[in-house]
C-alpha cells in the first residue's frame, strides 16, 4: 500500500499534476523542481541522440553517394527527434496506471 501511494507521489512530481485540493504554495517547489528534472531528462536524451544519429548518418552518407556532411546532419536531426520522443513515452507510460506488460506493449505498438 506504502508503495503505490509513494509511486503517485512521484508521478505527481514528475508530472507537475497535483490535486486542486493541494494546489497550494508548498506544491510549487514540487512542480518546479518537477519540470526541471524533465527538462534536463529530456535534454540529455536529445544530446546523446543528436551524437549517435549524427555519426550513425556521417557512415551511412560515407557509404552512399549523399555525403558524409548531408548524412550527418540527416542524423542528428532524427536522432534528436527520436530521443525526445522515448523520453515522452516513458514519461506517459510512467504516469499510465496499466500494468507493467501493457506499459511495454504500448510503447513497442508505437
Amino acid at each position: 500500500m506504502e508503495a503505490a501511494v509513494a509511486r503517485a507521489d512521484t508521478a505527481a512530481f514528475f508530472s507537475g499534476q497535483e490535486d486542486a485540493a493541494e494546489g497550494s504554495m508548498s506544491s510549487l517547489p514540487a512542480r518546479v523542481a518537477g519540470s526541471i528534472v524533465r527538462g534536463v531528462i529530456t535534454f540529455i536524451f536529445a544530446t546523446v541522440g543528436t551524437i549517435l544519429g549524427a555519426i550513425t548518418g556521417g557512415m551511412i552518407g560515407l557509404a552512399t553517394e549523399s555525403g558524409l556532411v548531408r548524412g550527418a546532419g540527416i542524423g542528428a536531426i532524427s536522432g534528436a527527434v527520436v530521443a525526445m520522443e522515448v523520453v515522452d513515452r516513458s514519461m506517459a507510460m510512467w504516469r499510465s496506471d496499466e500494468c507493467g506488460i501493457w506499459s511495454v506493449l504500448y510503447v513497442v505498438r508505437a
